[in-house]
């Protein structure tokens, strides 16, 4: 861990043991419990992978999520733990839960309904006799926080594996769980200094002979300050720096569906002590001397005016790391590690995240918009050398979460919209995005509300149609026929102008109800329909890869309910 991280928390801690000691008696401890309980079923058509168009891909499932936060307080002082669970209903893979890493058969990676399925649950199912369900259980939040009684200015500090949101929106940057360093100062009743460190990976003894430990040492910090000039009036200016040793994390580089940007590879199981490895790992295109550094500089603004609200999000994103042409090729690691190989070339990012939301309420009625939009590389640009691909650190799965219910995190049903890996990508594959949307909602009583949704996507340059996809993905996640070396192997050979094809992604309209009909208890449902653009059609390949044939993309629909149990 950064030495400078460990100095800044000692400092801030010695300031508080500096300061005139408290009354001697302590208050009496408490412990306090609350949580939910989450029953979701979803049924879709042409929803459940990346390519709109096959469609047999329909299915409908049923899960649970229980969240259980245990919270222990002394004063101000309190210590936190939260624990979930996600189990769907039914045996889905060769086990019930992760012991043995059977739960691998039910990842996209792995084949869970088919290669690049999407999967209604995460860590396990429940089947005749769900006592053997082990290894379900997730540690989400552990951590402590508490006021540092730094004079003249109020402090309070958090240390642990803790929520996080660097911005005030969540999902556009930085929103996780994630083990860190988090506090914030009250320097003025209008004026706060917010200071944010985060240990991404963890590289212990570095890479040797004995332990054949890969990771790097990846770390972010984020200073901020929130500033309210005005009552009604909230804006935060932020820098926030990504240091990355080789690969790292799947969430902090483009994941799935990037074909045609350097690849963060995948790793495997190795056994710190022996240096043992189970299955095939490698870097990407990366090494571990790959060393990037990354730069957020942001500006995010609350601003609440009567029954108006308006929410912009600006980010300007700058980066530099080193690639190598050659994924995984023949520069080998320990035990059978293999890291990227051929041309080195340095990578440079330049780009920019655009998010506004705003909205207007008039008694019962809420009305709604959102405007987001980050561009994208050209199906013929070279993305190894520079990029305008922008990558948030991690949105968690939930990017535009509740706009949307196909093609983003569901209102409803939190886990669908990742067939097109939008959710963590910022974009479609290589190409950017551009979203104008808006949503209405009406109270007809105080537990009754009634919702509707629409929004229309684009991407910021066209998509290469004539890339050749798979079963289950779409051209947009292939390597454009434009790319080096592409043109007759990876476009089967197939004449095209090596340019994009087109911008429009589709159109999504929803309709839903909310409707809290006991105390606790509320029951929520929506149907979703998503008319498909020409920029989801796809190129296939035949046998032997020397004929191409393309189909258009079809539409997609989705139904969720949900039953909350909240306490």
């Amino acid at each position: 861990m950064r030495r400078i991280v460990v100095v800044a928390t000692a400092v801030v801690a010695l300031l508080g043991a500096l300061s005139p000691p408290a009354s001697a008696q302590a208050p009496a401890p408490k412990v306090t419990i609350n949580g939910l309980i989450d029953t979701v079923t979803t049924g879709n058509k042409n929803a459940n992978d990346s390519n709109y168009a096959e469609t047999q891909d329909s299915g409908w499932w049923a899960r649970n999520r229980g969240v259980f936060t245990m919270t222990g307080e002394v004063g101000k002082a309190k210590g936190v733990l939260a624990l979930e669970i996600d189990v769907g209903w039914g045996q889905m893979g060769l086990s019930d839960g992760v012991t043995s890493g059977q739960i691998g058969a039910n990842s996209k990676a792995n084949g869970g309904f088919g290669s690049g399925a999407t999967l209604p649950f995460t860590n396990g199912s429940i089947d005749n006799g769900f006592d053997n369900a082990a290894g379900v259980l997730e540690i989400k939040n552990l951590y402590v926080e508490f006021p540092v009684p730094w004079i003249p200015f109020p402090t309070v500090m958090r240390l642990g594996g803790q929520p996080l949101q660097i911005t005030m929106k969540p999902s556009v940057l930085f929103s996780t769980d994630a083990a860190a360093v988090w506090f914030s100062t009250t320097i003025a009743p209008w004026v706060k200094f917010n200071f944010t460190f985060v240990q991404l990976e963890e590289q212990i003894t570095g890479l040797r002979g004995s332990a054949n430990n890969i990771r790097g040492d990846d770390w972010v910090i984020a200073p901020s300050i929130d500033i309210e000039p005005m009552k009604g009036v909230k804006i935060r200016p932020m820098w926030v720096y990504l240091s990355v040793q080789g690969n790292t994390q799947t969430l902090t580089r483009c994941r799935t569906l990037c074909a045609g940007l350097p690849s963060d590879g995948s790793t495997a199981t190795i056994t710190p002590a022996t240096g043992a490895v189970s299955g095939t790992t490698s870097l990407g295109n990366y090494r571990v001397s790959s060393t990037e550094d990354r730069h957020y500089f942001a500006i995010d603004a609350q601003t609440n005016f009567g029954p108006f609200y308006f929410d912009p999000t600006v980010i300007y994103m700058t980066s530099s790391v080193d690639v190598y042409r050659t994924s995984g090729g023949t520069t080998t690691l320990n035990a059978g590690v293999t890291q990227g190989s051929g041309a080195r070339l340095t990578q440079d990012t330049d780009t920019w995240l655009v998010d506004l939301r705003g909205g207007w309420r008039a008694g019962p009625l809420l009305l709604e918009g959102i405007f987001h939009w980050t561009p994208g590389d050209d199906a013929q640009h070279d993305s190894f050398r520079t990029t305008k691909h922008y990558h948030p650190i991690s949105t968690d799965g939930a990017g535009w979460g509740g706009w949307g219910e196909i093609l983003n995190s569901g209102s409803v049903d939190y886990l669908t919209g990742t067939a097109a890996e939008m959710n963590n990508n910022a974009g479609l594959g290589r190409y950017g995005i551009m979203r104008v949307g808006g949503r209405a909602s009406y109270a007809l009583t105080p537990d009754f509300t009634i919702t509707g949704k629409a929004s229309g996507w684009w991407t910021d340059t066209k998509v290469d149609t004539d890339a050749i996809g798979t079963s289950t993905a779409g051209s947009f996640g292939s390597v454009p026929c434009a790319q080096p070396g592409n043109q007759a192997s990876g476009c089967g050979g197939k004449v095209t102008d090596n340019r994009g094809d087109s911008n429009y992604i589709g159109t999504e309209v929803s309709a839903g109800f909310t409707y809290r009909f006991a105390p606790g208890l509320t029951l929520d449902a929506v149907y979703a329909h998503l008319f498909a653009g020409p920029a989801l059609d796809t190129t296939y390949p035949s046998v032997g890869g020397n004929v191409s044939s393309f189909r258009e993309s079809k539409d997609a629909d989705l139904a969720s309910a949900r039953v909350r149990y909240q306490f």
